[in-house]
């Protein structure tokens, strides 16, 4: 099997563009996006614990929602 390979460029919205490539009609293609070195280069590394302590947590967060929640008998009428 012959591997056929092309540049392209990833536009606004995540489309991906393939033009003028060399495939026949009913031809089966695997397409692989890998990124660039230059993207890897430009992507800032992760700060851990950076919003440390920023938000707060109810601590009833795990419990169940009430039945009354999921039959919508909580919501505001007007």
């Amino acid at each position: 099997m012959d591997v056929l390979e092309t540049e392209g460029q990833i536009e606004n919205g995540g489309l991906l563009r393939l033009q003028d490539l060399p495939f026949s009609l009913g031809q089966h293609v695997h397409v692989q996006v890998k990124p660039s070195d230059t993207d890897l280069a430009q992507r800032k590394p992760f700060i851990f614990g950076l919003h440390q302590g920023k938000v707060e947590m109810s601590d009833d967060f795990d419990d169940p929602l009430p039945d009354s929640f999921w039959l919508g008998e909580d919501e505001d009428p007007s």
